[in-house]
């Protein structure tokens, strides 16, 4: 799907028959460099340098079944665009002015390459966004590389996706394929929806469609008050208020945390065993931190993560050596269904963060496994976790530690009903859904302004 952007400043445009919403998506790893010094072994560590492109392109063919005759269409249309790494995504919800409501249609999670067995949260998002729009009524459009597999209507761009296929493959490349593949279809649909940032905007900012981006990034970086200045008619969704106020004067059409369907992990209400890490082995992401709060208080650490083939040297020699498969297990990359046990049996989970995350994912994966978060005060936690409820909110590793000792008085049971409450992907689908309506409603309004002078 493509994040939210309008970029039509000067230009007058009419409500097509069909119409849709497009949305694209490239998301971007942190591409903070950290220093920092081991405090429990003093080892000194590595500068970390990351930053990748994640891309989707669009894939050929339509899979899925359902019925597609005129009595059945929805009365609106979205057209998603997700363009990522872990595998190119552009989709398309296609529907039909006409019915005031939208018709109920099955609902079905989307297996994509898009939606990656292994890490790559923005992606698996993506997916699970445009699974409850189909469940809405929507007709989609998935535009995806090869392998993805969605009841909506699948277009190829790119063979598969750039993380698992052949080292050199240029981004830019599907970028552009995919950019090209939009621009063709734009005038079908109303809407136009981004997840790719910043790219598309010099492209959709000349059409006469109306489109949104959603951010997926950290804001606080040079050059993007620029960007929202020159693009100054561009909506945009933020996925946290904290990252909105990174970039203050952006076109913020909504703030819509994410979501995950409700039937993705089961709750635990037993006490686990141990401390949970889950994220990537990056300095930012507070991995030593999580050893030092462990071994204070007597209790194993599991970790499950992703090294990047770009920091598999940092590991080597910063992480690997604290990891003694006692004490700290490494148990690598997971995907659904390992993680579901492997956040269910936790005593909490452990987010000692040092960089200001837009959205924290991780945190309401373990709060639909019923399992606890002790998470540092930084980026988007104070609106996802709730201190004293679903975990605890902490201000360092000392305060961490003293927190462990409190974590059986919380019902995990409540954290549970707190996800079902907050976080799962029908409520974001549904929030989305009324933006999309109220641009549509937007753009009629407009285009009926030139008609109403013209008859004067």
């Amino acid at each position: 799907m493509l994040g939210p952007s309008f970029a039509r400043p000067m230009m007058a445009w009419t409500l097509p028959t069909a119409d849709g919403v497009c949305f694209s998506d490239i998301s971007k790893g942190d591409a903070k460099r950290a220093k920092r010094t081991w405090r429990c072994s003093r080892v000194s560590a590595l500068p970390i340098s990351r930053g990748f492109l994640k891309a989707n392109a669009e894939t050929d063919g339509d899979i899925g079944g359902g019925d597609r005759s005129p009595s059945a269409r929805p009365d609106w249309t979205l057209l998603a665009v997700s363009y990522i790494m872990s595998g190119a995504v552009v989709w398309a919800i296609r529907a039909f002015l006409g019915e005031p409501e939208l018709c109920a249609s099955p609902g079905l999670l989307l297996l994509l390459k898009v939606l990656p067995k292994l890490y790559d949260g923005t992606e698996r998002v993506v997916a699970w966004l445009v699974d409850e729009l189909v469940d809405l009524g929507h007709e989609v459009t998935l535009f995806a590389t090869g392998g993805s597999l969605t009841k909506g209507r699948l277009h190829k761009i790119w063979p598969r996706a750039l993380r698992l296929g052949r080292r050199g493959a240029d981004p830019n490349a599907a970028c552009s394929l995919l950019l090209e593949a939009i621009a063709k279809r734009a005038a079908e649909f109303d809407v136009i929806r981004s997840h790719i940032d910043w790219l598309p905007l010099p492209l959709l900012s000349q059409w006469t469609v109306t489109f949104l981006t959603t951010v997926h990034g950290r804001l606080d970086l040079p050059g993007l008050p620029d960007v929202v200045r020159e693009f100054s008619e561009a909506g945009f969704v933020a996925i946290s208020d904290n990252q909105r106020r990174q970039l203050p004067k952006a076109k913020w059409i909504a703030t819509i945390h994410h979501g995950l369907p409700s039937h993705l992990f089961r709750a635990s209400y037993n006490q686990g065993s141990y401390l949970a890490f889950l994220g990537r082995l990056t300095a930012e992401k507070g991995w030593e931190d999580a050893i030092c709060i462990a071994e204070a208080v007597g209790m194993p650490l599991r970790i499950a993560a992703e090294i990047p083939r770009a920091e598999t040297g940092y590991f080597k020699k910063q992480v690997q050596p604290h990891i003694d498969g006692e004490r700290v297990t490494l148990v690598g990359e997971v995907d659904d269904a390992k993680k579901q046990p492997f956040l269910a049996g936790a005593a909490a989970l452990l987010f000692p963060i040092d960089w200001p995350e837009p959205f924290v994912l991780v945190i309401i994966e373990a709060m639909a496994c019923g399992t606890p978060v002790i998470a540092y005060r930084s980026g988007s936690v104070l609106e996802v976790a709730e201190d004293g409820v679903t975990g605890f909110i902490v201000d360092g590793e000392e305060d961490a530690v003293r927190v462990v000792r409190e974590l059986p008085r919380l019902d995990r049971q409540v954290i549970r009903a707190r996800f079902e409450e907050r976080f799962t992907a029908v409520r974001m689908a549904r929030e989305y859904d009324a933006r999309y309506r109220d641009l549509v409603t937007e753009a009629e309004t407009e285009a009926r302004v030139p008609e109403r002078a013209s008859a004067k």
